[in-house]
């Protein structure tokens, strides 16, 4: 069983992982400028904003967690699609986080074929961030998995919220 982190431990995940979403955000201001309807505070909230939910809002840290990354994951399954397909505005994103930051994205976030090979080796799901990314790619960038793993993959989803509803 894994050794529970203490909060100041996810505190300082939470603040690494705000760090790359202030890189995404930033970009992501810069494509949505034009958007009618869309407050950059409410559609994407700042670091402080995020911080503040941390350390003063309900629900727990681990659950403040769980949902940046979910964020940034989002983010992340998209990108090795898109650039596949020879996006621009996906290569855009990672000169600019590069620049900005000194440091590549996907190091910084780990490559998602690679998390998403790693949860299909181990046959399971072992917790919201797996399936979440693993949602996400099947939504939404599915050749990111090979297509022998497709049918395995929805079935790890399937058990996974069956024993989230504790139904066999």
């Amino acid at each position: 069983m894994a050794k529970r982190r203490t909060r100041e431990e996810l505190r300082a995940e939470f603040i690494r992982m705000l760090d790359i979403w202030t890189h995404v955000r930033s970009f992501l201001l810069l494509q949505m400028q034009d958007i009618d309807g869309m407050d950059p505070d409410q559609d994407l909230p700042t670091s402080d904003a995020l911080l503040d939910k941390f350390d003063n809002g309900p629900g727990t840290s681990s659950q403040h967690l769980c949902g940046l990354q979910q964020a940034l994951n989002n983010w992340l399954v998209g990108l090795p699609n898109a650039l596949k397909h020879g996006e621009a505005t996906a290569t855009a994103f990672l000169a600019r986080y590069t620049s900005a930051s000194g440091r590549d994205f996907f190091d910084d976030m780990g490559d998602p074929k690679r998390k998403l090979q790693m949860i299909m080796n181990r046959g399971q799901l072992q917790d919201e961030d797996d399936y979440h990314l693993l949602k996400n790619a099947l939504d939404d960038a599915p050749d990111i998995l090979p297509a022998k793993d497709i049918h395995r993959a929805n079935d790890l989803l399937g058990s996974y919220e069956s024993q989230k509803r504790g139904t066999p």
